[in-house]
């Protein structure tokens, strides 16, 4: 598959991205492959794309491929996967995981929980 590729960063206008063929990943037991139909790249990945977030830990490791606003469907998954199916249209975010508790997560704005992993 093809995709954008940060091996470094750098200023947006030195194209830090690069169009890379990469293996189409095989889903573990309890993940779900989706094949992207677009995906946003928004000011914060901008932010670590530059370099601006490295003295917080971001990026974590590289190369990565950004971009966390998706959309697309689901084309494989793992055999503990019951809940999604083949071709099913999914959206996604960034969160990995929140506290389900606090105010933010019952009000349905799980992105403010301060609990929450990425």
């Amino acid at each position: 598959m093809k995709a954008m590729i940060l091996n470094q960063t750098g200023k947006i206008e030195t194209n830090p991205l690069k169009m890379e063929d990469v293996d189409v990943p095989k889903p573990s037991r309890t993940q779900v492959l989706v094949k992207i139909i677009s995906c946003g790249v928004c000011g914060s990945e901008l932010q670590m794309i530059e370099g601006r977030w490295q003295k917080y830990g971001s990026p974590p490791k590289l190369p990565l491929i950004p971009g966390h606003e998706i959309i697309g469907r689901v084309c494989a998954f793992g055999e503990s996967v019951k809940t999604f199916k083949i071709g099913q249209l999914v959206g996604l975010q960034y969160l990995w995981d929140s506290c389900g508790k606090c105010t933010f997560c019952l009000s349905g704005n799980e992105n403010m929980c301060s609990n929450s992993s990425v």
